[in-house]
């Protein structure tokens, strides 16, 4: 009977729970039309009548060649999607190569910090000499101390010939690009300076010095010591912008002296004396920068340097130091300044490609949608800084090729490089790229979401987002609450809870468990330990464990919707390849050492070792292969087995016909195997097969099997080409504007 004949009689057995959908069911019938012109299948009249009717097998095996097709067309979707987003990884991780190697490649990865280092200390560790007890620059208070260290330490450390290339060489071979400036902020007393009652009967309005406000008339700017010497040049005739020290932010003028390089430590030391006795810095003095720029040649470093003492209104000095090492000039003559330059223009170009795929993105979805998905706006983010940086970097390259800078020139003409609007542009530009190196290694969750492993990461994140924000929300209005409380308990005492900010960045690192109990307790002995006590309970103890529940929460709900979806994933078919692969190569061990052991056993029979075979060592071998022999080939006895390969027909087997032999028996072994597969296809055949006296019909288990894989094989082409048939219609209904049929 045909195979259409099973179809069509099987198809109303389907069960109610497992439905063909009208295209399985035109693919399926289909490729057994298609099979129906192989030779018909001949079933043994062997087989008991345990087993199922044909209608039932035939329709188990369409159940499973549906459950097989869906099952390799789910796989195939993932490999495509797993292709897809594997690429856009590698490309990407290869944007993430570049940009590391870029950013990595303006500095010296070992001489950058250690230069710093060395000059910092060569600096601000120096001790005074000749006193007793011990000070530097970081015990600096008050006026003498000022004069002192600059005097006896800071001058010669700059201007001292200590070997090496000569004076104005720090650490004998560094050099001082240009002259040193000292710069003062002055205010002018009784402006907005008014002392309180009753205290004005004591102190006059010209007695009452301001704070230094930028831009307020509190700032002095009038010509001041002996016969006006001592005079005010703005920000631009100084070529200097706003300056941040420690405290505050302070103008880009004031009142500066230089000392040129070819002037020598002892014209140095006049000069400095000669500020003091004339009383260059006094009670309206607020702040004294000290800049300079120190060159090393060797690993094309420039280290901006800059001292600041701020004369604080309460009275003492304040000293604070900035040390910024750079590589200002990118492109070295050599293979690294070349490698450095083509390195920036394939960033450059790689940039601008993903800029140009974002934008296309925004044009297709449009902003709104766009700007819905977490991972565009981190995109748009990332090329948005790119840009400032790249225009940042342009202005310090303009502003550098403006200097001019000759060395040679400077050591005459005493010029003074400032290098510090250069120093502030490079340090944005390296901030820039740090935000962006931040933003760019988390993005590696984006194109590696198609592993179960980070696509849960970012389902957690983006699930509990939600709650999280709320709950953030309420942590920094607690946070708050205790960080003001902070400044008012320990504001005048303890350094950590000076401001607000500070109170605030102070309890974060509490949160770490970085606090300094003691002097909390030693500063307010009442509220102390309750303020701190009551901290930890709030926040550390409630709000961080509620934090943690909520992730614990999201995670376990995504958790239990990837395990109720079940959906295939490229792990998941990793391991059945894997598996599959195992199972060959243990099948292929499997059947060499068969082959090995049945020759072995086979030169084993010949007990006397004459290499023939006779009939009672043919006895021998045919107790152990019985079954197979009666099963597969009908053989009952040892006297068939000599007849069927004794050719010579002299009851006795020789060389060639034990060759003959092995090869039987692995035939008949093969044949076996063959015939396990086939009857695994269906429970209700394997279950009679199982129960079903030996025969010698394994050519018709074996023509089974062939027509089954047969009819897989027909039937994932016969679904591919119709899959590609329904995408056609699919576009022809788009363009026609009318809905699929199928």
């Amino acid at each position: 009977q045909s195979t259409w004949g099973y179809l069509t009689r099987s198809s109303s057995l389907r069960q109610p729970d497992r439905p063909l959908s009208l295209f399985s069911k035109r693919s399926l019938s289909g490729a057994l039309l298609r099979s129906s012109s192989m030779a018909p299948v001949v079933v043994s009249s062997t087989l008991p009548s345990t087993v199922a009717p044909r209608p039932v097998r035939l329709h188990k095996l369409t159940s499973s060649l549906y459950d097989d097709l869906q099952s390799t067309l789910e796989a195939k979707k993932v490999l495509r999607k797993f292709w897809s987003q594997f690429w856009d990884m590698c490309r990407y991780l290869v944007f993430l190569g570049v940009f590391t190697a870029v950013v990595l490649g303006t500095r010296d990865s070992i001489y950058s910090f250690r230069f710093n280092d060395a000059v910092k200390d060569f600096i601000l560790n120096e001790e005074f000499p000749e006193r007793e007890i011990l000070k530097n620059f970081y015990d600096i208070r008050r006026y003498t101390h000022f004069w002192e260290w600059t005097e006896t330490v800071f001058l010669p450390q700059l201007f001292k010939n200590t070997g090496g290339f000569g004076a104005s060489y720090i650490y004998e071979q560094n050099l001082l690009l240009g002259a040193l400036r000292l710069r003062q902020g002055r205010v002018k007393p009784g402006s907005n300076c008014r002392p309180m009652a009753p205290f004005d009967r004591i102190f006059t309005d010209q007695q009452c010095w301001p704070q230094y406000t930028v831009g307020s008339s509190d700032i002095s700017k009038a010509p001041y010591g002996p016969n006006g010497t001592f005079v005010y040049r703005t920000s631009v005739q100084l070529g200097s912008g706003p300056q941040i020290a420690r405290l505050q932010v302070y103008d880009g003028g004031g009142y500066a002296e230089d000392f040129p390089l070819w002037q020598n430590l002892n014209d140095h030391i006049e000069h400095l004396r000669y500020l003091r006795e004339n009383e260059w810095i006094d009670l309206a003095t607020r702040v004294v920068f000290m800049d300079f720029t120190i060159y090393n040649a060797n690993l094309n470093l420039f280290q901006v340097s800059q001292v600041a003492f701020e004369f604080m209104p309460s009275g003492g000095i304040f000293p604070s130091a900035t040390f910024r090492t750079a590589r200002l000039i990118k492109y070295t003559r050599g293979i690294d300044g070349t490698t450095q330059f083509f390195l920036e223009i394939l960033l450059a170009m790689m940039v601008l490609g993903y800029f140009l795929e974002e934008l296309i993105e925004l044009y297709n979805a449009g902003l709104w949608d766009f700007l819905r998905n977490g991972w565009n706006l981190m995109d748009f983010i990332n090329m948005i800084l790119f840009i400032a940086a790249g225009a940042v970097r342009a202005a310090v390259m303009q502003k550098l090729s403006d200097m001019q800078l000759d060395p040679a020139e400077a050591i005459v003409s005493g010029r003074f490089y400032n290098f510090q609007t250069i120093s502030i542009l490079n340090t944005s530009e390296l901030n820039l790229l740090a935000t962006n190196a931040l933003l760019l290694w988390f993005k590696v969750y984006k194109y590696a979401s198609f592993l179960p492993s980070f696509a849960m990461v970012t389902a957690t994140i983006a699930r509990s987002v939600r709650n999280a924000f709320g709950f953030v929300a309420i942590v920094i209005l607690v946070l708050f609450g205790f960080s003001q409380s902070g400044v008012l308990l320990w504001g005048n005492d303890l350094d950590s809870f000076r401001t607000f900010i500070d109170s605030f960045l102070t309890l974060l690192r509490l949160l770490l468990g970085d606090f300094d109990y003691v002097s909390m307790k030693y500063s307010n002995r009442v509220i102390g330990p309750m303020y701190f006590v009551s901290f930890l309970v709030t926040v550390n103890f409630i709000m961080l464990n509620m934090f943690l529940a909520i992730l614990d929460e999201a995670y376990q709900d995504v958790q239990l919707e990837t395990e109720s979806q079940n959906k295939m994933t490229i792990v998941d078919i990793v391991r059945s390849w894997l598996l599959r692969k195992r199972s060959a190569v243990a099948k292929i061990r499997m059947r060499l050492e068969s082959a090995v052991n049945n020759e072995n056993f086979v030169r084993s029979a010949d007990a006397n070792q004459d290499h023939v075979l006779d009939m009672d060592e043919l006895r021998f071998i045919f107790d152990r292969y019985k079954d197979i022999a009666e099963s597969a080939m009908g053989i009952h006895s040892a006297e068939e087995l000599m007849a069927q390969f004794d050719v010579d027909n002299n009851n006795l087997l020789d060389a060639r016909e034990q060759e003959r032999l092995l090869n039987e028996l692995e035939k008949w072994s093969a044949a076996a195997e063959a015939e396990r597969r086939a009857l695994v296809l269906s429970q209700d055949v394997n279950t009679a097969i199982q129960h079903q006296p030996h025969t010698h019909g394994a050519h018709v288990s074996s023509a089974n099997a062939q027509f089954v894989s047969g009819v897989k094989v027909d039937l994932a082409m016969y679904f591919k080409h119709l899959s590609d048939m329904e995408k056609q219609i699919a576009k022809v209904c788009a363009a026609l504007g009318i809905a699929p049929i199928i």
